[in-house]
Formats: structure tokens, sequence, C-alpha cells
């Protein structure tokens, strides 16, 4: 399921976005509530029977204990089977939104402004699992035990304390790991003020209190937060915070409430959340990623995918070496010259790129001298000496293979980013339609060329490694 062209995995910030407190809030018709399918996802019925629903646009509305989805440009409205889950989402007016549990398991949640909250889920492949996990029991508020706070001592009229510290993640089995999307809610209470009273807040690193150092809460820049919170009859308090840990370990959220009529602001540290460190995937059968990368030729001299003839025939283009993809091209008499880009990759919620290892392989025919094939340097040609028409670089939005392995330390073959539209060479290649952090495998360029006839030369992605929540599985 996707947000137009380019959410390949989904919108899980948005949903973020939706229980983030907001200031002013942003009123909406019913015909705002829509998602758009660029795939076919398969869904069930509240009967029990599965149904395909088609990519467009879809107007989302709440019907009993379903959800009924209304192609926008006219058609069979599908009603889809929904579940209660255990959120809390303070919005004005109705709300949907896409994420991903996984790079086949998709849901769809809907808000609205009495509290309730439902989510449906859909795959693209259409593969039940044989042991169906209620959507209750994926997405729930984890709860921070013996939550800290400062100051301590006796609980007195007017020195606040934090009753709860809970959080929930978008990540897959609703893991917190780095760089997952998730939303804090931290309950306050013993808060001085009649009820209405709003208190104002603000968010400080949680050393600057304990005198410990400890990682915190990157907020997402994309979601507008309110600078107060308003006490209800009970004089308590909430504050919602949307954004990501970006390392493993003991994270916590400082909080320095101001009070009228008190100098110095009361200072609360909420957590400890514990962030745990990422799983290492091994993906080193790369030609199951085929699909996934999109390769496709950009420009060419000579043949460049297909079979290239000759004293044997060779398939050149995009194949299969053995169980890794590779590019591979063959010369004819007046040479050989292919440039290959793929298309961007967004990854799981959480997950993000490891390294990649790529390495070259010249095919020369036995008993003749090195062959003049090679692949094309990540800034420059520096193989052979090529005709006129060689020498052309449309890396524009692309980033270079480079051979041999390398790690995402500092990122070069990606980008993590909450940014409306994710740039490279100032050319847009994600439009990060909702406010998420996402990473983004960005599109691979690879050039081939050969001069000699019947030389040939091939670049083959031996390995990729992504890091992420526990549990995922790859194409």
């Amino acid at each position: 399921m996707m947000m137009k062209i380019s959410i390949a995995i989904l919108c899980s910030a948005l949903f973020s976005w939706i229980l983030a407190v907001v200031a002013p809030a942003v009123a909406q018709s019913p015909a705002d509530v829509a998602v758009t399918l660029d795939r076919t996802v398969h869904f069930e019925q509240p009967d029990g029977q599965a149904v395909d629903v088609e990519a467009t646009a879809y107007r989302v509305e709440r019907n009993g204990e379903a959800l009924r989805l209304v192609p926008e440009g006219g058609g069979t409205p599908v009603v889809l089977l929904a579940e209660r889950l255990p959120l809390e989402v303070p919005v004005e007016e109705p709300m949907a939104a896409l994420f991903a549990r996984s790079t086949d398991d998709h849901l769809l949640i809907y808000a609205d402004p009495q509290g309730d909250v439902v989510g449906i889920r859909g795959s693209y492949s259409g593969i039940r699992t044989r042991e169906i996990v209620p959507l209750s029991q994926v997405i729930k508020s984890q709860t921070v035990s013996g939550p800290m706070q400062l100051p301590g001592g006796n609980i007195l009229p007017g020195l606040p304390r934090i009753r709860s510290a809970s959080y929930f993640s978008f990540a897959h089995h609703g893991a917190l790991v780095p760089f997952a999307n998730v939303n804090l809610t931290i309950a306050l209470h013993n808060v001085l003020g009649s009820p209405g009273t709003r208190i104002q807040y603000r968010i400080v690193p949680p050393g600057s209190i304990t005198g410990q150092p400890a990682c915190t809460l990157t907020r997402n820049p994309r979601v507008a937060a309110s600078d107060s919170f308003q006490l209800d009859q009970n004089g308590e308090g909430r504050i919602s915070l949307s954004g990501w840990f970006a390392s493993a370990g003991s994270c916590a959220v400082g909080i320095e409430l101001m009070s009228d009529g008190k100098p110095d602001p009361a200072r609360l540290v909420a957590g400890p959340f514990q962030v745990q460190p990422p799983q290492r995937y091994v993906l080193s059968e790369t030609a199951r990623l085929k699909a996934t990368l999109g390769v496709r030729v950009s420009s060419s001299l000579g043949i460049c995918e297909g079979t290239s003839i000759g004293p044997a025939n060779y398939s050149v283009g995009v194949v299969e070496n053995g169980a890794d993809l590779a590019f591979r091209i063959r010369s004819g008499p007046i040479g050989t010259e292919c440039q290959y880009i793929s298309k961007a990759w967004s990854l799981p919620d959480g997950v993000r790129l490891g390294s990649i290892r790529w390495e070259s392989v010249r095919e020369i025919p036995p008993g003749q001298e090195q062959g003049k094939c090679c692949v094309v340097s990540a800034f420059g040609n520096d193989c052979i000496t090529m005709p006129l028409h060689s020498g052309f670089h449309f890396t524009r939005g692309t980033v270079p293979v480079v051979t041999g392995e390398v790690s995402e330390a500092p990122p070069y073959y990606s980008v993590t980013s909450t940014d409306r539209q994710i740039l490279e060479d100032g050319v847009i290649i994600f439009d990060n339609s909702s406010p998420r952090v996402v990473t983004v495998v960005k599109p691979l360029w690879g050039k081939l060329h050969t001069l000699v006839n019947d030389h040939g030369v091939k670049l083959v992605l031996r390995e990729l490694v992504l890091i992420g929540p526990p549990g995922l599985t790859f194409p």
C-alpha cells in the first residue's frame, strides 16, 4: 500500500502527526480523508472473504465496525473488516493514515473525533499468515514502568509529577529501535491550576536535569507541537511528542513546566525508554532484489539488454549471476557502452542501510590478453579511451556505484530524512508526503563499457546489509 508515487513502504509517521498536539488544528472535510494506492492490495471483507482493492484514490469512511473505501473517480465502494485499536488519538476531524508493518504487511488506520481508532490489514501478496495476530496486539501502547522524575520527595500541591510515560512505535512488531517513528505520551498530575488552565512547557535534554548524559528523542521538525497542555477535571495533562531515537540504549525526555508566580520551572525527566539495538540482515543472494531495485537501461551504445550475438551468444543487461543481481555487457565491433539506473527504495520503518558490496568481473576469452573493458568509476572515466560518444554521465539524481564494500558510515548509498522532498543533486528522488523519518536507498547508477570485440564485463551486487527491528523478511 502506498501514498502516491513514492511511499514505497508507506507513511507511518503521518499517524504520529495525527497524534501530535497541534495548535491550531486545521479543519478538514470528510472528503479530505483519502488514501491513494498505486498497486493492488489484498484486504478482507467483514464476511471473511478476500477482496482485491485496485490502485486508485479512495475516500475513507467509517461504516460501523468497518471502513468503507469509495473510489474518487467513481466505481463500486468496498467495505473492509476493521478492528478497534487501543490508541488515544486527539483529533478534531476524521483522519486516515497508511504505514508498513513489514515489506508486505500494510495497515490502514482511521481515527475520528470521538476518540475511536480502527485499523485494517492488507498485503501486496495476498498471503495470510497461519497464525492471525490481532492488530490490537501488533499496535499497542507500551507504558514505561517506574518513570523517572525530578524533583523527588513527597507529593505536595503544585509539585508536578509524572503519572505515566508511554510510547508506541510503528516499526515491525512495535519494536523500539533507532530511527523508528514513535509517539510518546507523557501524563502529568498534581499540577497547580484549575481545570482548563494551559500550562506552558518546553522539552530539554535530560542530562541538563540529571547531570548524566542520556540519549533523548529527536523531535520531528515537520510535526508542529503545541508549547502548552490543558489541565483536565482531575488536574492532569498530557504531552504528546513525535520523533525518533537516534541510538540504542536507555533514553529519556526532559521537561520544564512554567507556572504563574513561580520564578523557576518544575523540572521532570520522563523515561527510561529502552531502545533496542537493531538486528542485522545480510542479503547475500541479491537477485531477489531485482524487482525492488527496478534497474533499467538509461543510455546505450550497442546491445545493452537481451542477447549479444558473437562467437557465442551471451545474455546481457540486468541478469542473474548465480544467485546475485548483475549488470552485464559484451563488446561488439565498435565497442559497447551501457548505463544502468535503479529506482529509489524506501525501506520499512526503522530499517536503515548498513553497507553494500559490488564487484566488477571481466570476461575475457581464454588465451587473450587482458581485456579492455571495465566499470566506469564513480568520479570519471578512468578505464579506456572510448569514441566521442563516451563520457556522458547521466548521474543527476543518482549515486554512482563504487566497487568493493562501502559502509554507510557516513551514508553514501542512502539518506535518512524527514524532508518533504528528498533531493539528490537537486533532483527529487523521494516524495515524503507524510511527515515521517524515512531511509531511502538512492537510485544507483552504473556504467559499463568495452572496446575489444567479444570481451565483456559485469557489475555484480554481492551483498547488501540492512539493520532494523527484529522479525523482518525481505524479497
